[in-house]
């Protein structure tokens, strides 16, 4: 059986071997990029609310997603487990 020499019992080494490789980076700071879409929880419930201003103009879930940059799994995922934004949605749709 192989195994990697990446895989640590010990907490320290493996820190120790990530820091190391880090330094071997030769990117510079202004290379560096923060995350496109910030994951808070304010800033996931604002791309909600986005949504379903957008899909209340054009009652189409592909074009608000694409409008706002969403993924439609993203949205689906959010209409499973968001019981309000279900609620909103539906209310929307039936109008």
């Amino acid at each position: 059986m192989v195994t990697s020499s990446w895989i640590y019992t010990d907490k320290d080494i493996y820190l120790y071997r990530k820091y190391e490789e880090f330094q071997k980076e030769s990117l510079s700071l202004d290379q560096l990029k923060d995350r496109k879409l910030k994951r808070t929880q304010a800033a996931v419930k604002q791309r909600k609310q986005n949504f379903l201003k957008e899909y209340m103009k054009n009652k189409c879930i592909a074009t608000s997603c694409h409008n706002l940059e969403i993924k439609e799994l993203t949205f689906k995922s959010w209409l499973k487990n968001d019981n309000q934004l279900k609620k909103d949605y539906e209310r929307i749709h039936s109008l």
